[in-house]
């Protein structure tokens, strides 16, 4: 105190360099925390696939690259960059309510292209901006502090961020309440910005700030559940229209709701109709089919979690003991009918499972069932695939052959499979065509016998053994008849109606017709791509001209289009650039095919483990971290070294994974995680030496700022192009050994071009 006036005292600071660090690592933090809940809100709302996957990827990745390429040219303030960043997730849900109003409701239609991708650019270009600009910045005010430090530091919070999501978050914080609770954290970093030796603040201000920190939840906790109800109701009345929203839940795995009319509940998955109850004609039709194709009944198992009026039916036999799989235990709940309490979700781990109280001969292990049928010493005279359809690539490893022989192995002689595919045979054009001939081809692969039935959906039968199957409607409505089944709608005339002999003969005659469509399996899923193909006409978003001419992209046009691209930019690139420009350009385009090649590599081991071990949404989070966490132990390696070596062992690091992908014992969480660590820690390595090379040129060196944008946005435009070609193209027509092959090619051209381009500097 001063004459009698209170005066601010000074505030002990932190060195600029210190709070550089700490700046990066909450940034990192706030960064991928907002990038999952932005990610699910955007997937779990509107029906996404994995072209939409893709397209958020790509926009995220797009607003990374335009903030790098603005804080590298402009100097803005990092305290004004944090305050952006910090409050533009809230901002985006409210955006969102006044926009959804001018949504028409769907009438049976999907989101088109324009209103998904408007949505994701809302949700991320806002945020991404600043905290692509955030490194630049903080390295001009840092002191001179090299891009590798604050880009590993960053690294190393996104990694706890995915950590802390896939562990204690996900499925119990959903987006629209993470997104607006995150705050808190870019205010910590504005406190070590404002003391730090650069930076002038009141302790007037950092009280202000601090008081925010505090305050921010309670003014969460007060505004925001009201908020995410309202944005819970405009999305279902937007593609649920006429029905009432009663529920809302987040998993672990996805987003369930519950609607309702007329007396009948509908379930929806991410924004996708799933199922619906009660519904007498279709589970009377949907279990005594399949039942009735088993000579002998002693044991089946069903994967998925089935309605209750389902499970009833089931339960009319009296010696039937049945089997359900089903990974998220929240999904058997609000389907089921019956609550699966804590005891039972961990009994279900053992070798009993959860016996069900209310159908004491039917039983629950909540576990993956693609784990269940690989692992289980259990066999079952019947097999049923409730889950209908290869929508996206996560459902299509149910229906791969590598699924279909897991199936094979655990039934008993005589036994059946069973799985339906939403089409009719009246019409069976391009849109079905290849999804229904690839998975009849898929089950000829390893069943010896294979029966198609007619109807919607269009049913499979494969047996283990060859004259096992019952094709004739006398023959199979004699077996349904000697077992004294009640029903209400279905009875041995049935099958006489449903195997009519002009129906099963023009159905038969066009499955056997030749046809490119290929035996689909978990490195080449090629049956999903006729969901994107649906998913086009139904939301009339026209794109599929340009799905046609990417799936005649096959491995070798894209690698002969590789090679042409490659050896015009050399010709360009030597003749008509100057040396520092030359240069400087391959540079960039290293740090672009690094970002691309290794996004793609990421997508494929992630793609893997999903295929045999499940959970992805549950795991996207943390591997997404430890792809951060081997960037950053990449980036905070030596400044110096060959990239041309770095470039070759990038190459034969992608070329290895590529023989390793039919390998399926590394497909489990181990492997795939040293896997992506490894791809991540040589693209992170590159980062300091490409750094250094371009502060290095003997004429128009880049500054620290200049150079950190530079690659930033190499890196992230790399990206952007992988991610918008992974769910189309790179996946489902070239394969993953094609996409992986792809990558391996255009890395070691790569490397070739620095050897030729720059080669002292190499």
């Amino acid at each position: 105190m001063e004459n009698g006036i209170i005066t601010d005292k000074p505030v002990k600071r932190f060195s600029p360099r210190i709070a550089t660090v700490a700046v990066a690592f909450l940034a990192g933090l706030f960064a991928n925390l907002a990038q999952i809940g932005a990610l699910r809100l955007s997937l779990g709302t509107f029906g996404g696939t994995d072209l939409h996957l893709g397209l958020f990827l790509g926009a995220w990745t797009a607003g990374i690259a335009l903030g790098a390429a603005w804080g590298g040219r402009f100097s803005p303030s990092p305290a004004i960059l944090l305050l952006w960043a910090a409050f533009v997730p809230l901002l985006s849900l409210l955006v969102l309510v006044p926009l959804l109003n001018t949504f028409p409701p769907a009438q049976g239609l999907l989101m088109p292209i324009s209103h998904s991708l408007g949505i994701m650019l809302i949700m991320t270009v806002p945020v991404t901006l600043p905290l692509g600009a955030l490194i630049p910045v903080l390295i001009r005010n840092g002191c001179g502090t090299k891009l590798a430090a604050p880009y590993a530091v960053e690294a190393c919070g996104s990694f706890f961020a995915g950590l802390l999501f896939s562990i204690a978050l996900g499925g119990i914080v959903p987006p629209t309440r993470l997104l607006p609770a995150l705050p808190p954290l870019l205010f910590a970093a504005l406190i070590i910005l404002f003391t730090s030796g650069k930076s002038r603040v009141s302790g007037r201000n950092l009280l202000l700030t601090t008081l925010l920190i505090i305050s921010w939840p309670l003014l969460c906790a007060a505004s925001l559940n009201d908020l995410g109800n309202y944005l819970d109701n405009q999305f279902w009345r937007i593609f649920q229209p006429g029905q009432n929203l009663i529920s809302t839940r987040e998993t672990p795995y996805q987003r369930l709701q519950i609607g309702e009319y007329g007396g009948q509940k509908s379930l929806s998955i991410n924004g996708l109709f799933a199922d619906n109850w009660p519904d007498s004609i279709r589970a009377e039709d949907r279990v005594h089919t399949f039942v009735t194709a088993i000579a002998s009944l002693g044991a089946l198992l069903v994967i998925g979690a089935p309605p209750p009026d389902t499970r009833a039916e089931f339960a009319k036999y009296p010696n039937l003991d049945v089997t359900f799989v089903e990974l998220d235990s929240a999904l058997f709940e609000e389907v089921s009918g019956e609550p699966v309490l804590s005891q039972h979700v961990m009994s279900a781990f053992t070798k009993s499972g959860y016996f069900s109280t209310l159908y004491p001969r039917q039983r629950l292990f909540v576990t993956d069932p693609r784990v269940f049928l690989r692992t289980s010493s259990e066999r079952f005279d019947g097999i049923l695939i409730l889950s209908s359809d290869p929508t996206s690539l996560v459902a299509n490893r149910l229906f791969t052959r590598e699924a279909f022989a897991d199936a094979a192995n655990l039934l008993r002689p005589g036994g059946v499979l069973s799985v339906g595919i939403t089409g009719t045979e009246n019409y069976l054009g391009d849109e079905l065509e290849s999804v229904l001939l690839s998975a009849h081809r898929t089950l000829n692969s390893v069943f010896p016998e294979v029966f198609a039935l007619p109807g919607d959906p269009i049913l499979f039968w494969a047996a283990r053994d060859k004259g096992t199957l019952a094709t004739g409607p006398q023959q199979l409505g004699e077996r349904f008849s000697s077992r004294h089944i009640t029903a209400t709608s279905f009875g041995p005339l049935s099958f006489a109606n449903r195997l009519l002999q002009f129906r099963v003969s023009e159905l038969s005659g066009w499955l056997q017709r030749a046809s490119d469509a290929p035996v689909n399996t978990d490195s080449h899923p090629r049956a999903f791509i006729r969901q994107i193909q649906l998913w086009d006409i139904y939301s009339d978003s026209r794109l599929s001209p340009l799905f046609k001419r990417l799936a005649n992209m096959t491995p070798l046009p894209a690698l002969i289009l590789l090679v042409v691209a490659f050896m015009f930019t050399t010709v360009l690139l030597r003749y008509f650039f100057g040396e520092a420009s030359r240069v400087t350009a391959i540079y960039g385009i290293s740090a672009a095919v690094s970002g691309g090649t290794a996004l793609t590599a990421e997508l494929a081991l992630i793609y893997l483990y999903q295929n045999r071990s499940g959970a992805l949404f549950q795991m996207t989070a943390f591997f997404f971290g430890i792809y951060m966490l081997g960037l950053a132990a990449g980036a905070s390696g030596r400044t110096s070294g060959s990239l041309f070596r770095l470039k070759s062992l990038q190459a034969l690091t992608l070329l290895i994974f590529t023989f390793l992908v039919g390998v399926t014992g590394l497909h489990e969480t181990a492997p795939v995680t040293a896997g992506i660590f490894w791809i991540a820690f040589l693209a992170g390595r590159e980062f300091p030496l490409l750094d250094t090379a371009l502060r290095e040129l003997p004429m128009r060196a880049l500054s620290g700022p200049a150079s950190a944008s530079y690659l930033i946005w190499s890196d992230n435009i790399g990206a952007l192009f992988a991610a918008l070609l992974a769910g189309p193209w790179l996946f489902p027509i070239l394969g993953i050994e094609g996409a992986l092959m792809l990558s391996a090619g255009a890395m070691a051209l790569n490397g070739l071009s620095l050897f030729v381009l720059v080669k002292p500097a190499a």
